[in-house]
């Protein structure tokens, strides 16, 4: 969220280049305000950043910000819809999640957050709507883990109709999940990854 605010907010607001751990900063706080219970407070950054700022400024910063953008500062990441998508593969498994609490499948939820954090650090990515980062994802994860649902298929109608994405391996933002989990697992990342 922090990213994408600085980068709408660069496109509004000229800094220049001393500028830009306030504002880096300033995005972050507002960020963390925004998706947070407990945001840090101000000063932390300013301790943070070695007082290449006052609070004063991150404020006004932060400030310039907010008006720049209308205040419109939400924006929308692959967990908006991961949550949903997931409830759906789960219901095609055979998991009911509205019938009983705690019986979705928490390796396949692992798996699913763990390659939307891979995408959302590559540079790959940025461009994919996140709806269909989310949909890869899950896509994925459910063929890596040999999730079927009923019919005994990884990806059913009811997917095609959840996601309005049909299961086919080579969409752009699948085939670079797969290229990217399997350049994971041959790097020295292999020993922390799930796979």
């Amino acid at each position: 969220v922090a990213i994408k605010l600085l980068d709408r907010a660069f496109d509004c607001v000229y800094a220049e280049d001393q500028h830009f751990p306030c504002m880096a900063s300033a995005c972050l706080l507002i960020a963390a305000k925004l998706e947070e219970t407990t945001p840090p407070p101000t000063c932390n950054f300013c301790y943070i950043s070695n007082k290449t700022f006052t609070k004063q400024q991150l404020i006004q910063t932060e400030l310039q910000i907010c008006t720049s953008l209308s205040f419109a500062l939400h924006t929308i990441t692959p967990y908006h819809f991961i949550h949903r998508f997931i409830k759906a593969s789960d219901a095609t498994a055979g998991i009911f999640p509205w019938t009983v609490m705690s019986l979705s499948n928490p390796v396949l939820e692992a798996m699913v957050e763990y390659l939307v954090e891979l995408a959302m650090v590559k540079s790959d990515f940025v461009t994919v709507r996140c709806s269909l980062v989310a949909t890869s994802a899950v896509y994925l994860a459910r063929a890596t883990l040999n999730v079927q649902d009923l019919d005994g298929v990884v990806w059913s109608r009811t997917l095609e109709h959840y996601m309005r994405r049909d299961g086919k391996t080579n969409s752009h933002p699948t085939s670079k999940c797969i290229h990217f989990k399997n350049k994971m697992c041959l790097s020295k990342i292999q020993q922390t990854s799930i796979f």
